[in-house]
């Protein structure tokens, strides 16, 4: 039918006939905006991940969506306080968000070592992440994040904000913050990145503050960065860092001024750790592992002005083999039991020595491991070298 025609009709129509259409097209004009809106905004929930999000209450105007009361679970436990999406003119008749800010957001989940960390309601990782790329900015304003743990119940508060370069559409600079304070944790961070659709994702941390207090491990003065790079022609993401602790506790090992380095990627990834020993005076640990193709490649260092503490210092270490399973292998390869100790300081007593230092190399699953007994005479470095397997004489230079 053409125009015209339309028009010819039109013209023939009572007023009141008229009235009666231009009121129907309104009103289903306006059903098909509120419609638009709400549906638009729960696909991008849907598409974040979050399948069975629902709101109370929802304002609806040109340009602007704001939803509230959203349940992100069927059972409530994770929620929207407010959820505000921005648009062209016409949005949400026409054309998607473009910017999103979600205020008082309330996650839960757990963590455990066999299912890694999950919240309700929401679906790790999100189903479409290209289609959250086609957002300018999105931001996230002060919120609370609850875990389940094996140490107990911990609450974390959270913001943060990814937002488009102006000078290029799929790059998107990442910033956020996370905190914590209680008993077992406590936590101040601020991370920054940048991803690029297709390309690489980087994301830098700094630890202002740390602190954990457990019944297994106490981690005091915490502080350092770490860094986190995903290359797109790389499928093995590289993790590199620093950190240092003030005091590290785990069980009766107890360590001072920790420092801990990272580099490399988590296929072969490198770390060195050195520290004072408290309780062994002038004693120091000095650890490095390398992950290889066979395996992790360990060399660790003991040095200590006594042997009795170097002894005491090696029968520690047993102890806390004993409690993880996965050093147990590794240090029964070493052979570090009441007998053999009592052959090694037999041998070492025979002489007198002004340092010893324990080395300890292998793979992780073979350790081989020495005392090396040092003293200078005559103004010569004298050795003496006792092997902890008991198969391999002693030997000196």
């Amino acid at each position: 039918m053409s125009g015209t025609m339309l028009i010819r009709l039109w013209n023939m129509l009572t007023w009141k006939t008229k009235a009666v259409f231009i009121a129907a097209f309104c009103v289903g004009g306006i059903a098909l905006f509120y419609t638009s809106g709400t549906s638009r905004i729960n696909d991008a929930l849907n598409t974040a991940g979050f399948d069975m999000s629902r709101s109370e209450s929802s304002t609806i105007r040109p340009g602007k969506v704001v939803l509230r009361g959203i349940s992100l679970d069927s059972d409530g436990f994770s929620m929207v306080g407010e959820m505000t999406a921005h648009g062209n003119p016409l949005f949400p008749l026409i054309g998607n968000p473009s910017r999103i800010t979600l205020n008082d957001l309330q996650l839960t989940g757990e963590w455990n070592e066999e299912l890694g960390l999950s919240f309700a309601g929401w679906s790790l990782p999100p189903r479409n992440i290209r289609a959250l790329a086609n957002l300018d900015r999105v931001i996230v304003n002060d919120s609370v994040v609850d875990l389940d743990t094996p140490v107990g119940a911990l609450r974390f508060q959270f913001k943060g904000e990814a937002a488009r370069s102006p000078d290029n559409e799929d790059l998107y600079y990442l910033s956020a913050n996370l905190g914590g304070k209680q008993h077992q944790i406590t936590l101040d961070t601020r991370f920054k990145g940048q991803w690029e659709r297709g390309k690489d994702f980087m994301l830098e941390g700094e630890i202002r503050e740390g602190r954990i207090n457990t019944d297994t491990l106490n981690a005091s003065r915490l502080s350092g960065w770490l860094s986190y790079e995903q290359k797109a022609d790389n499928p093995v993401p590289a993790l590199s860092g620093q950190l240092q602790i003030g005091q590290f506790i785990h069980g009766d090992m107890k360590l001072n001024n920790v420092a801990l380095t990272l580099d490399g990627d988590l296929a072969r990834p490198h770390a060195i750790l050195n520290a004072e020993m408290v309780g062994y005076e002038g004693s120091s640990l000095l650890i490095e592992a390398q992950g290889q193709t066979e395996g992790l490649h360990i060399l660790a260092t003991v040095e200590s002005p006594s042997l009795d503490k170097l002894l005491s210092i090696l029968g520690e270490l047993r102890k806390q083999a004993e409690s993880a399973p996965l050093l147990q292998e590794a240090f029964m390869t070493l052979l570090i039991t009441e007998g053999n100790m009592d052959r090694v300081r037999r041998d070492l007593n025979k002489g007198k020595y002004d340092s010893y230092v324990l080395e300890i190399e292998g793979l992780s699953h073979d350790l081989k491991g020495k005392i090396i007994a040092k003293t200078i005479k005559d103004g010569v470095m004298q050795r003496q070298i006792v092997s902890l397997n008991p198969s391999i004489a002693a030997g000196s230079n």
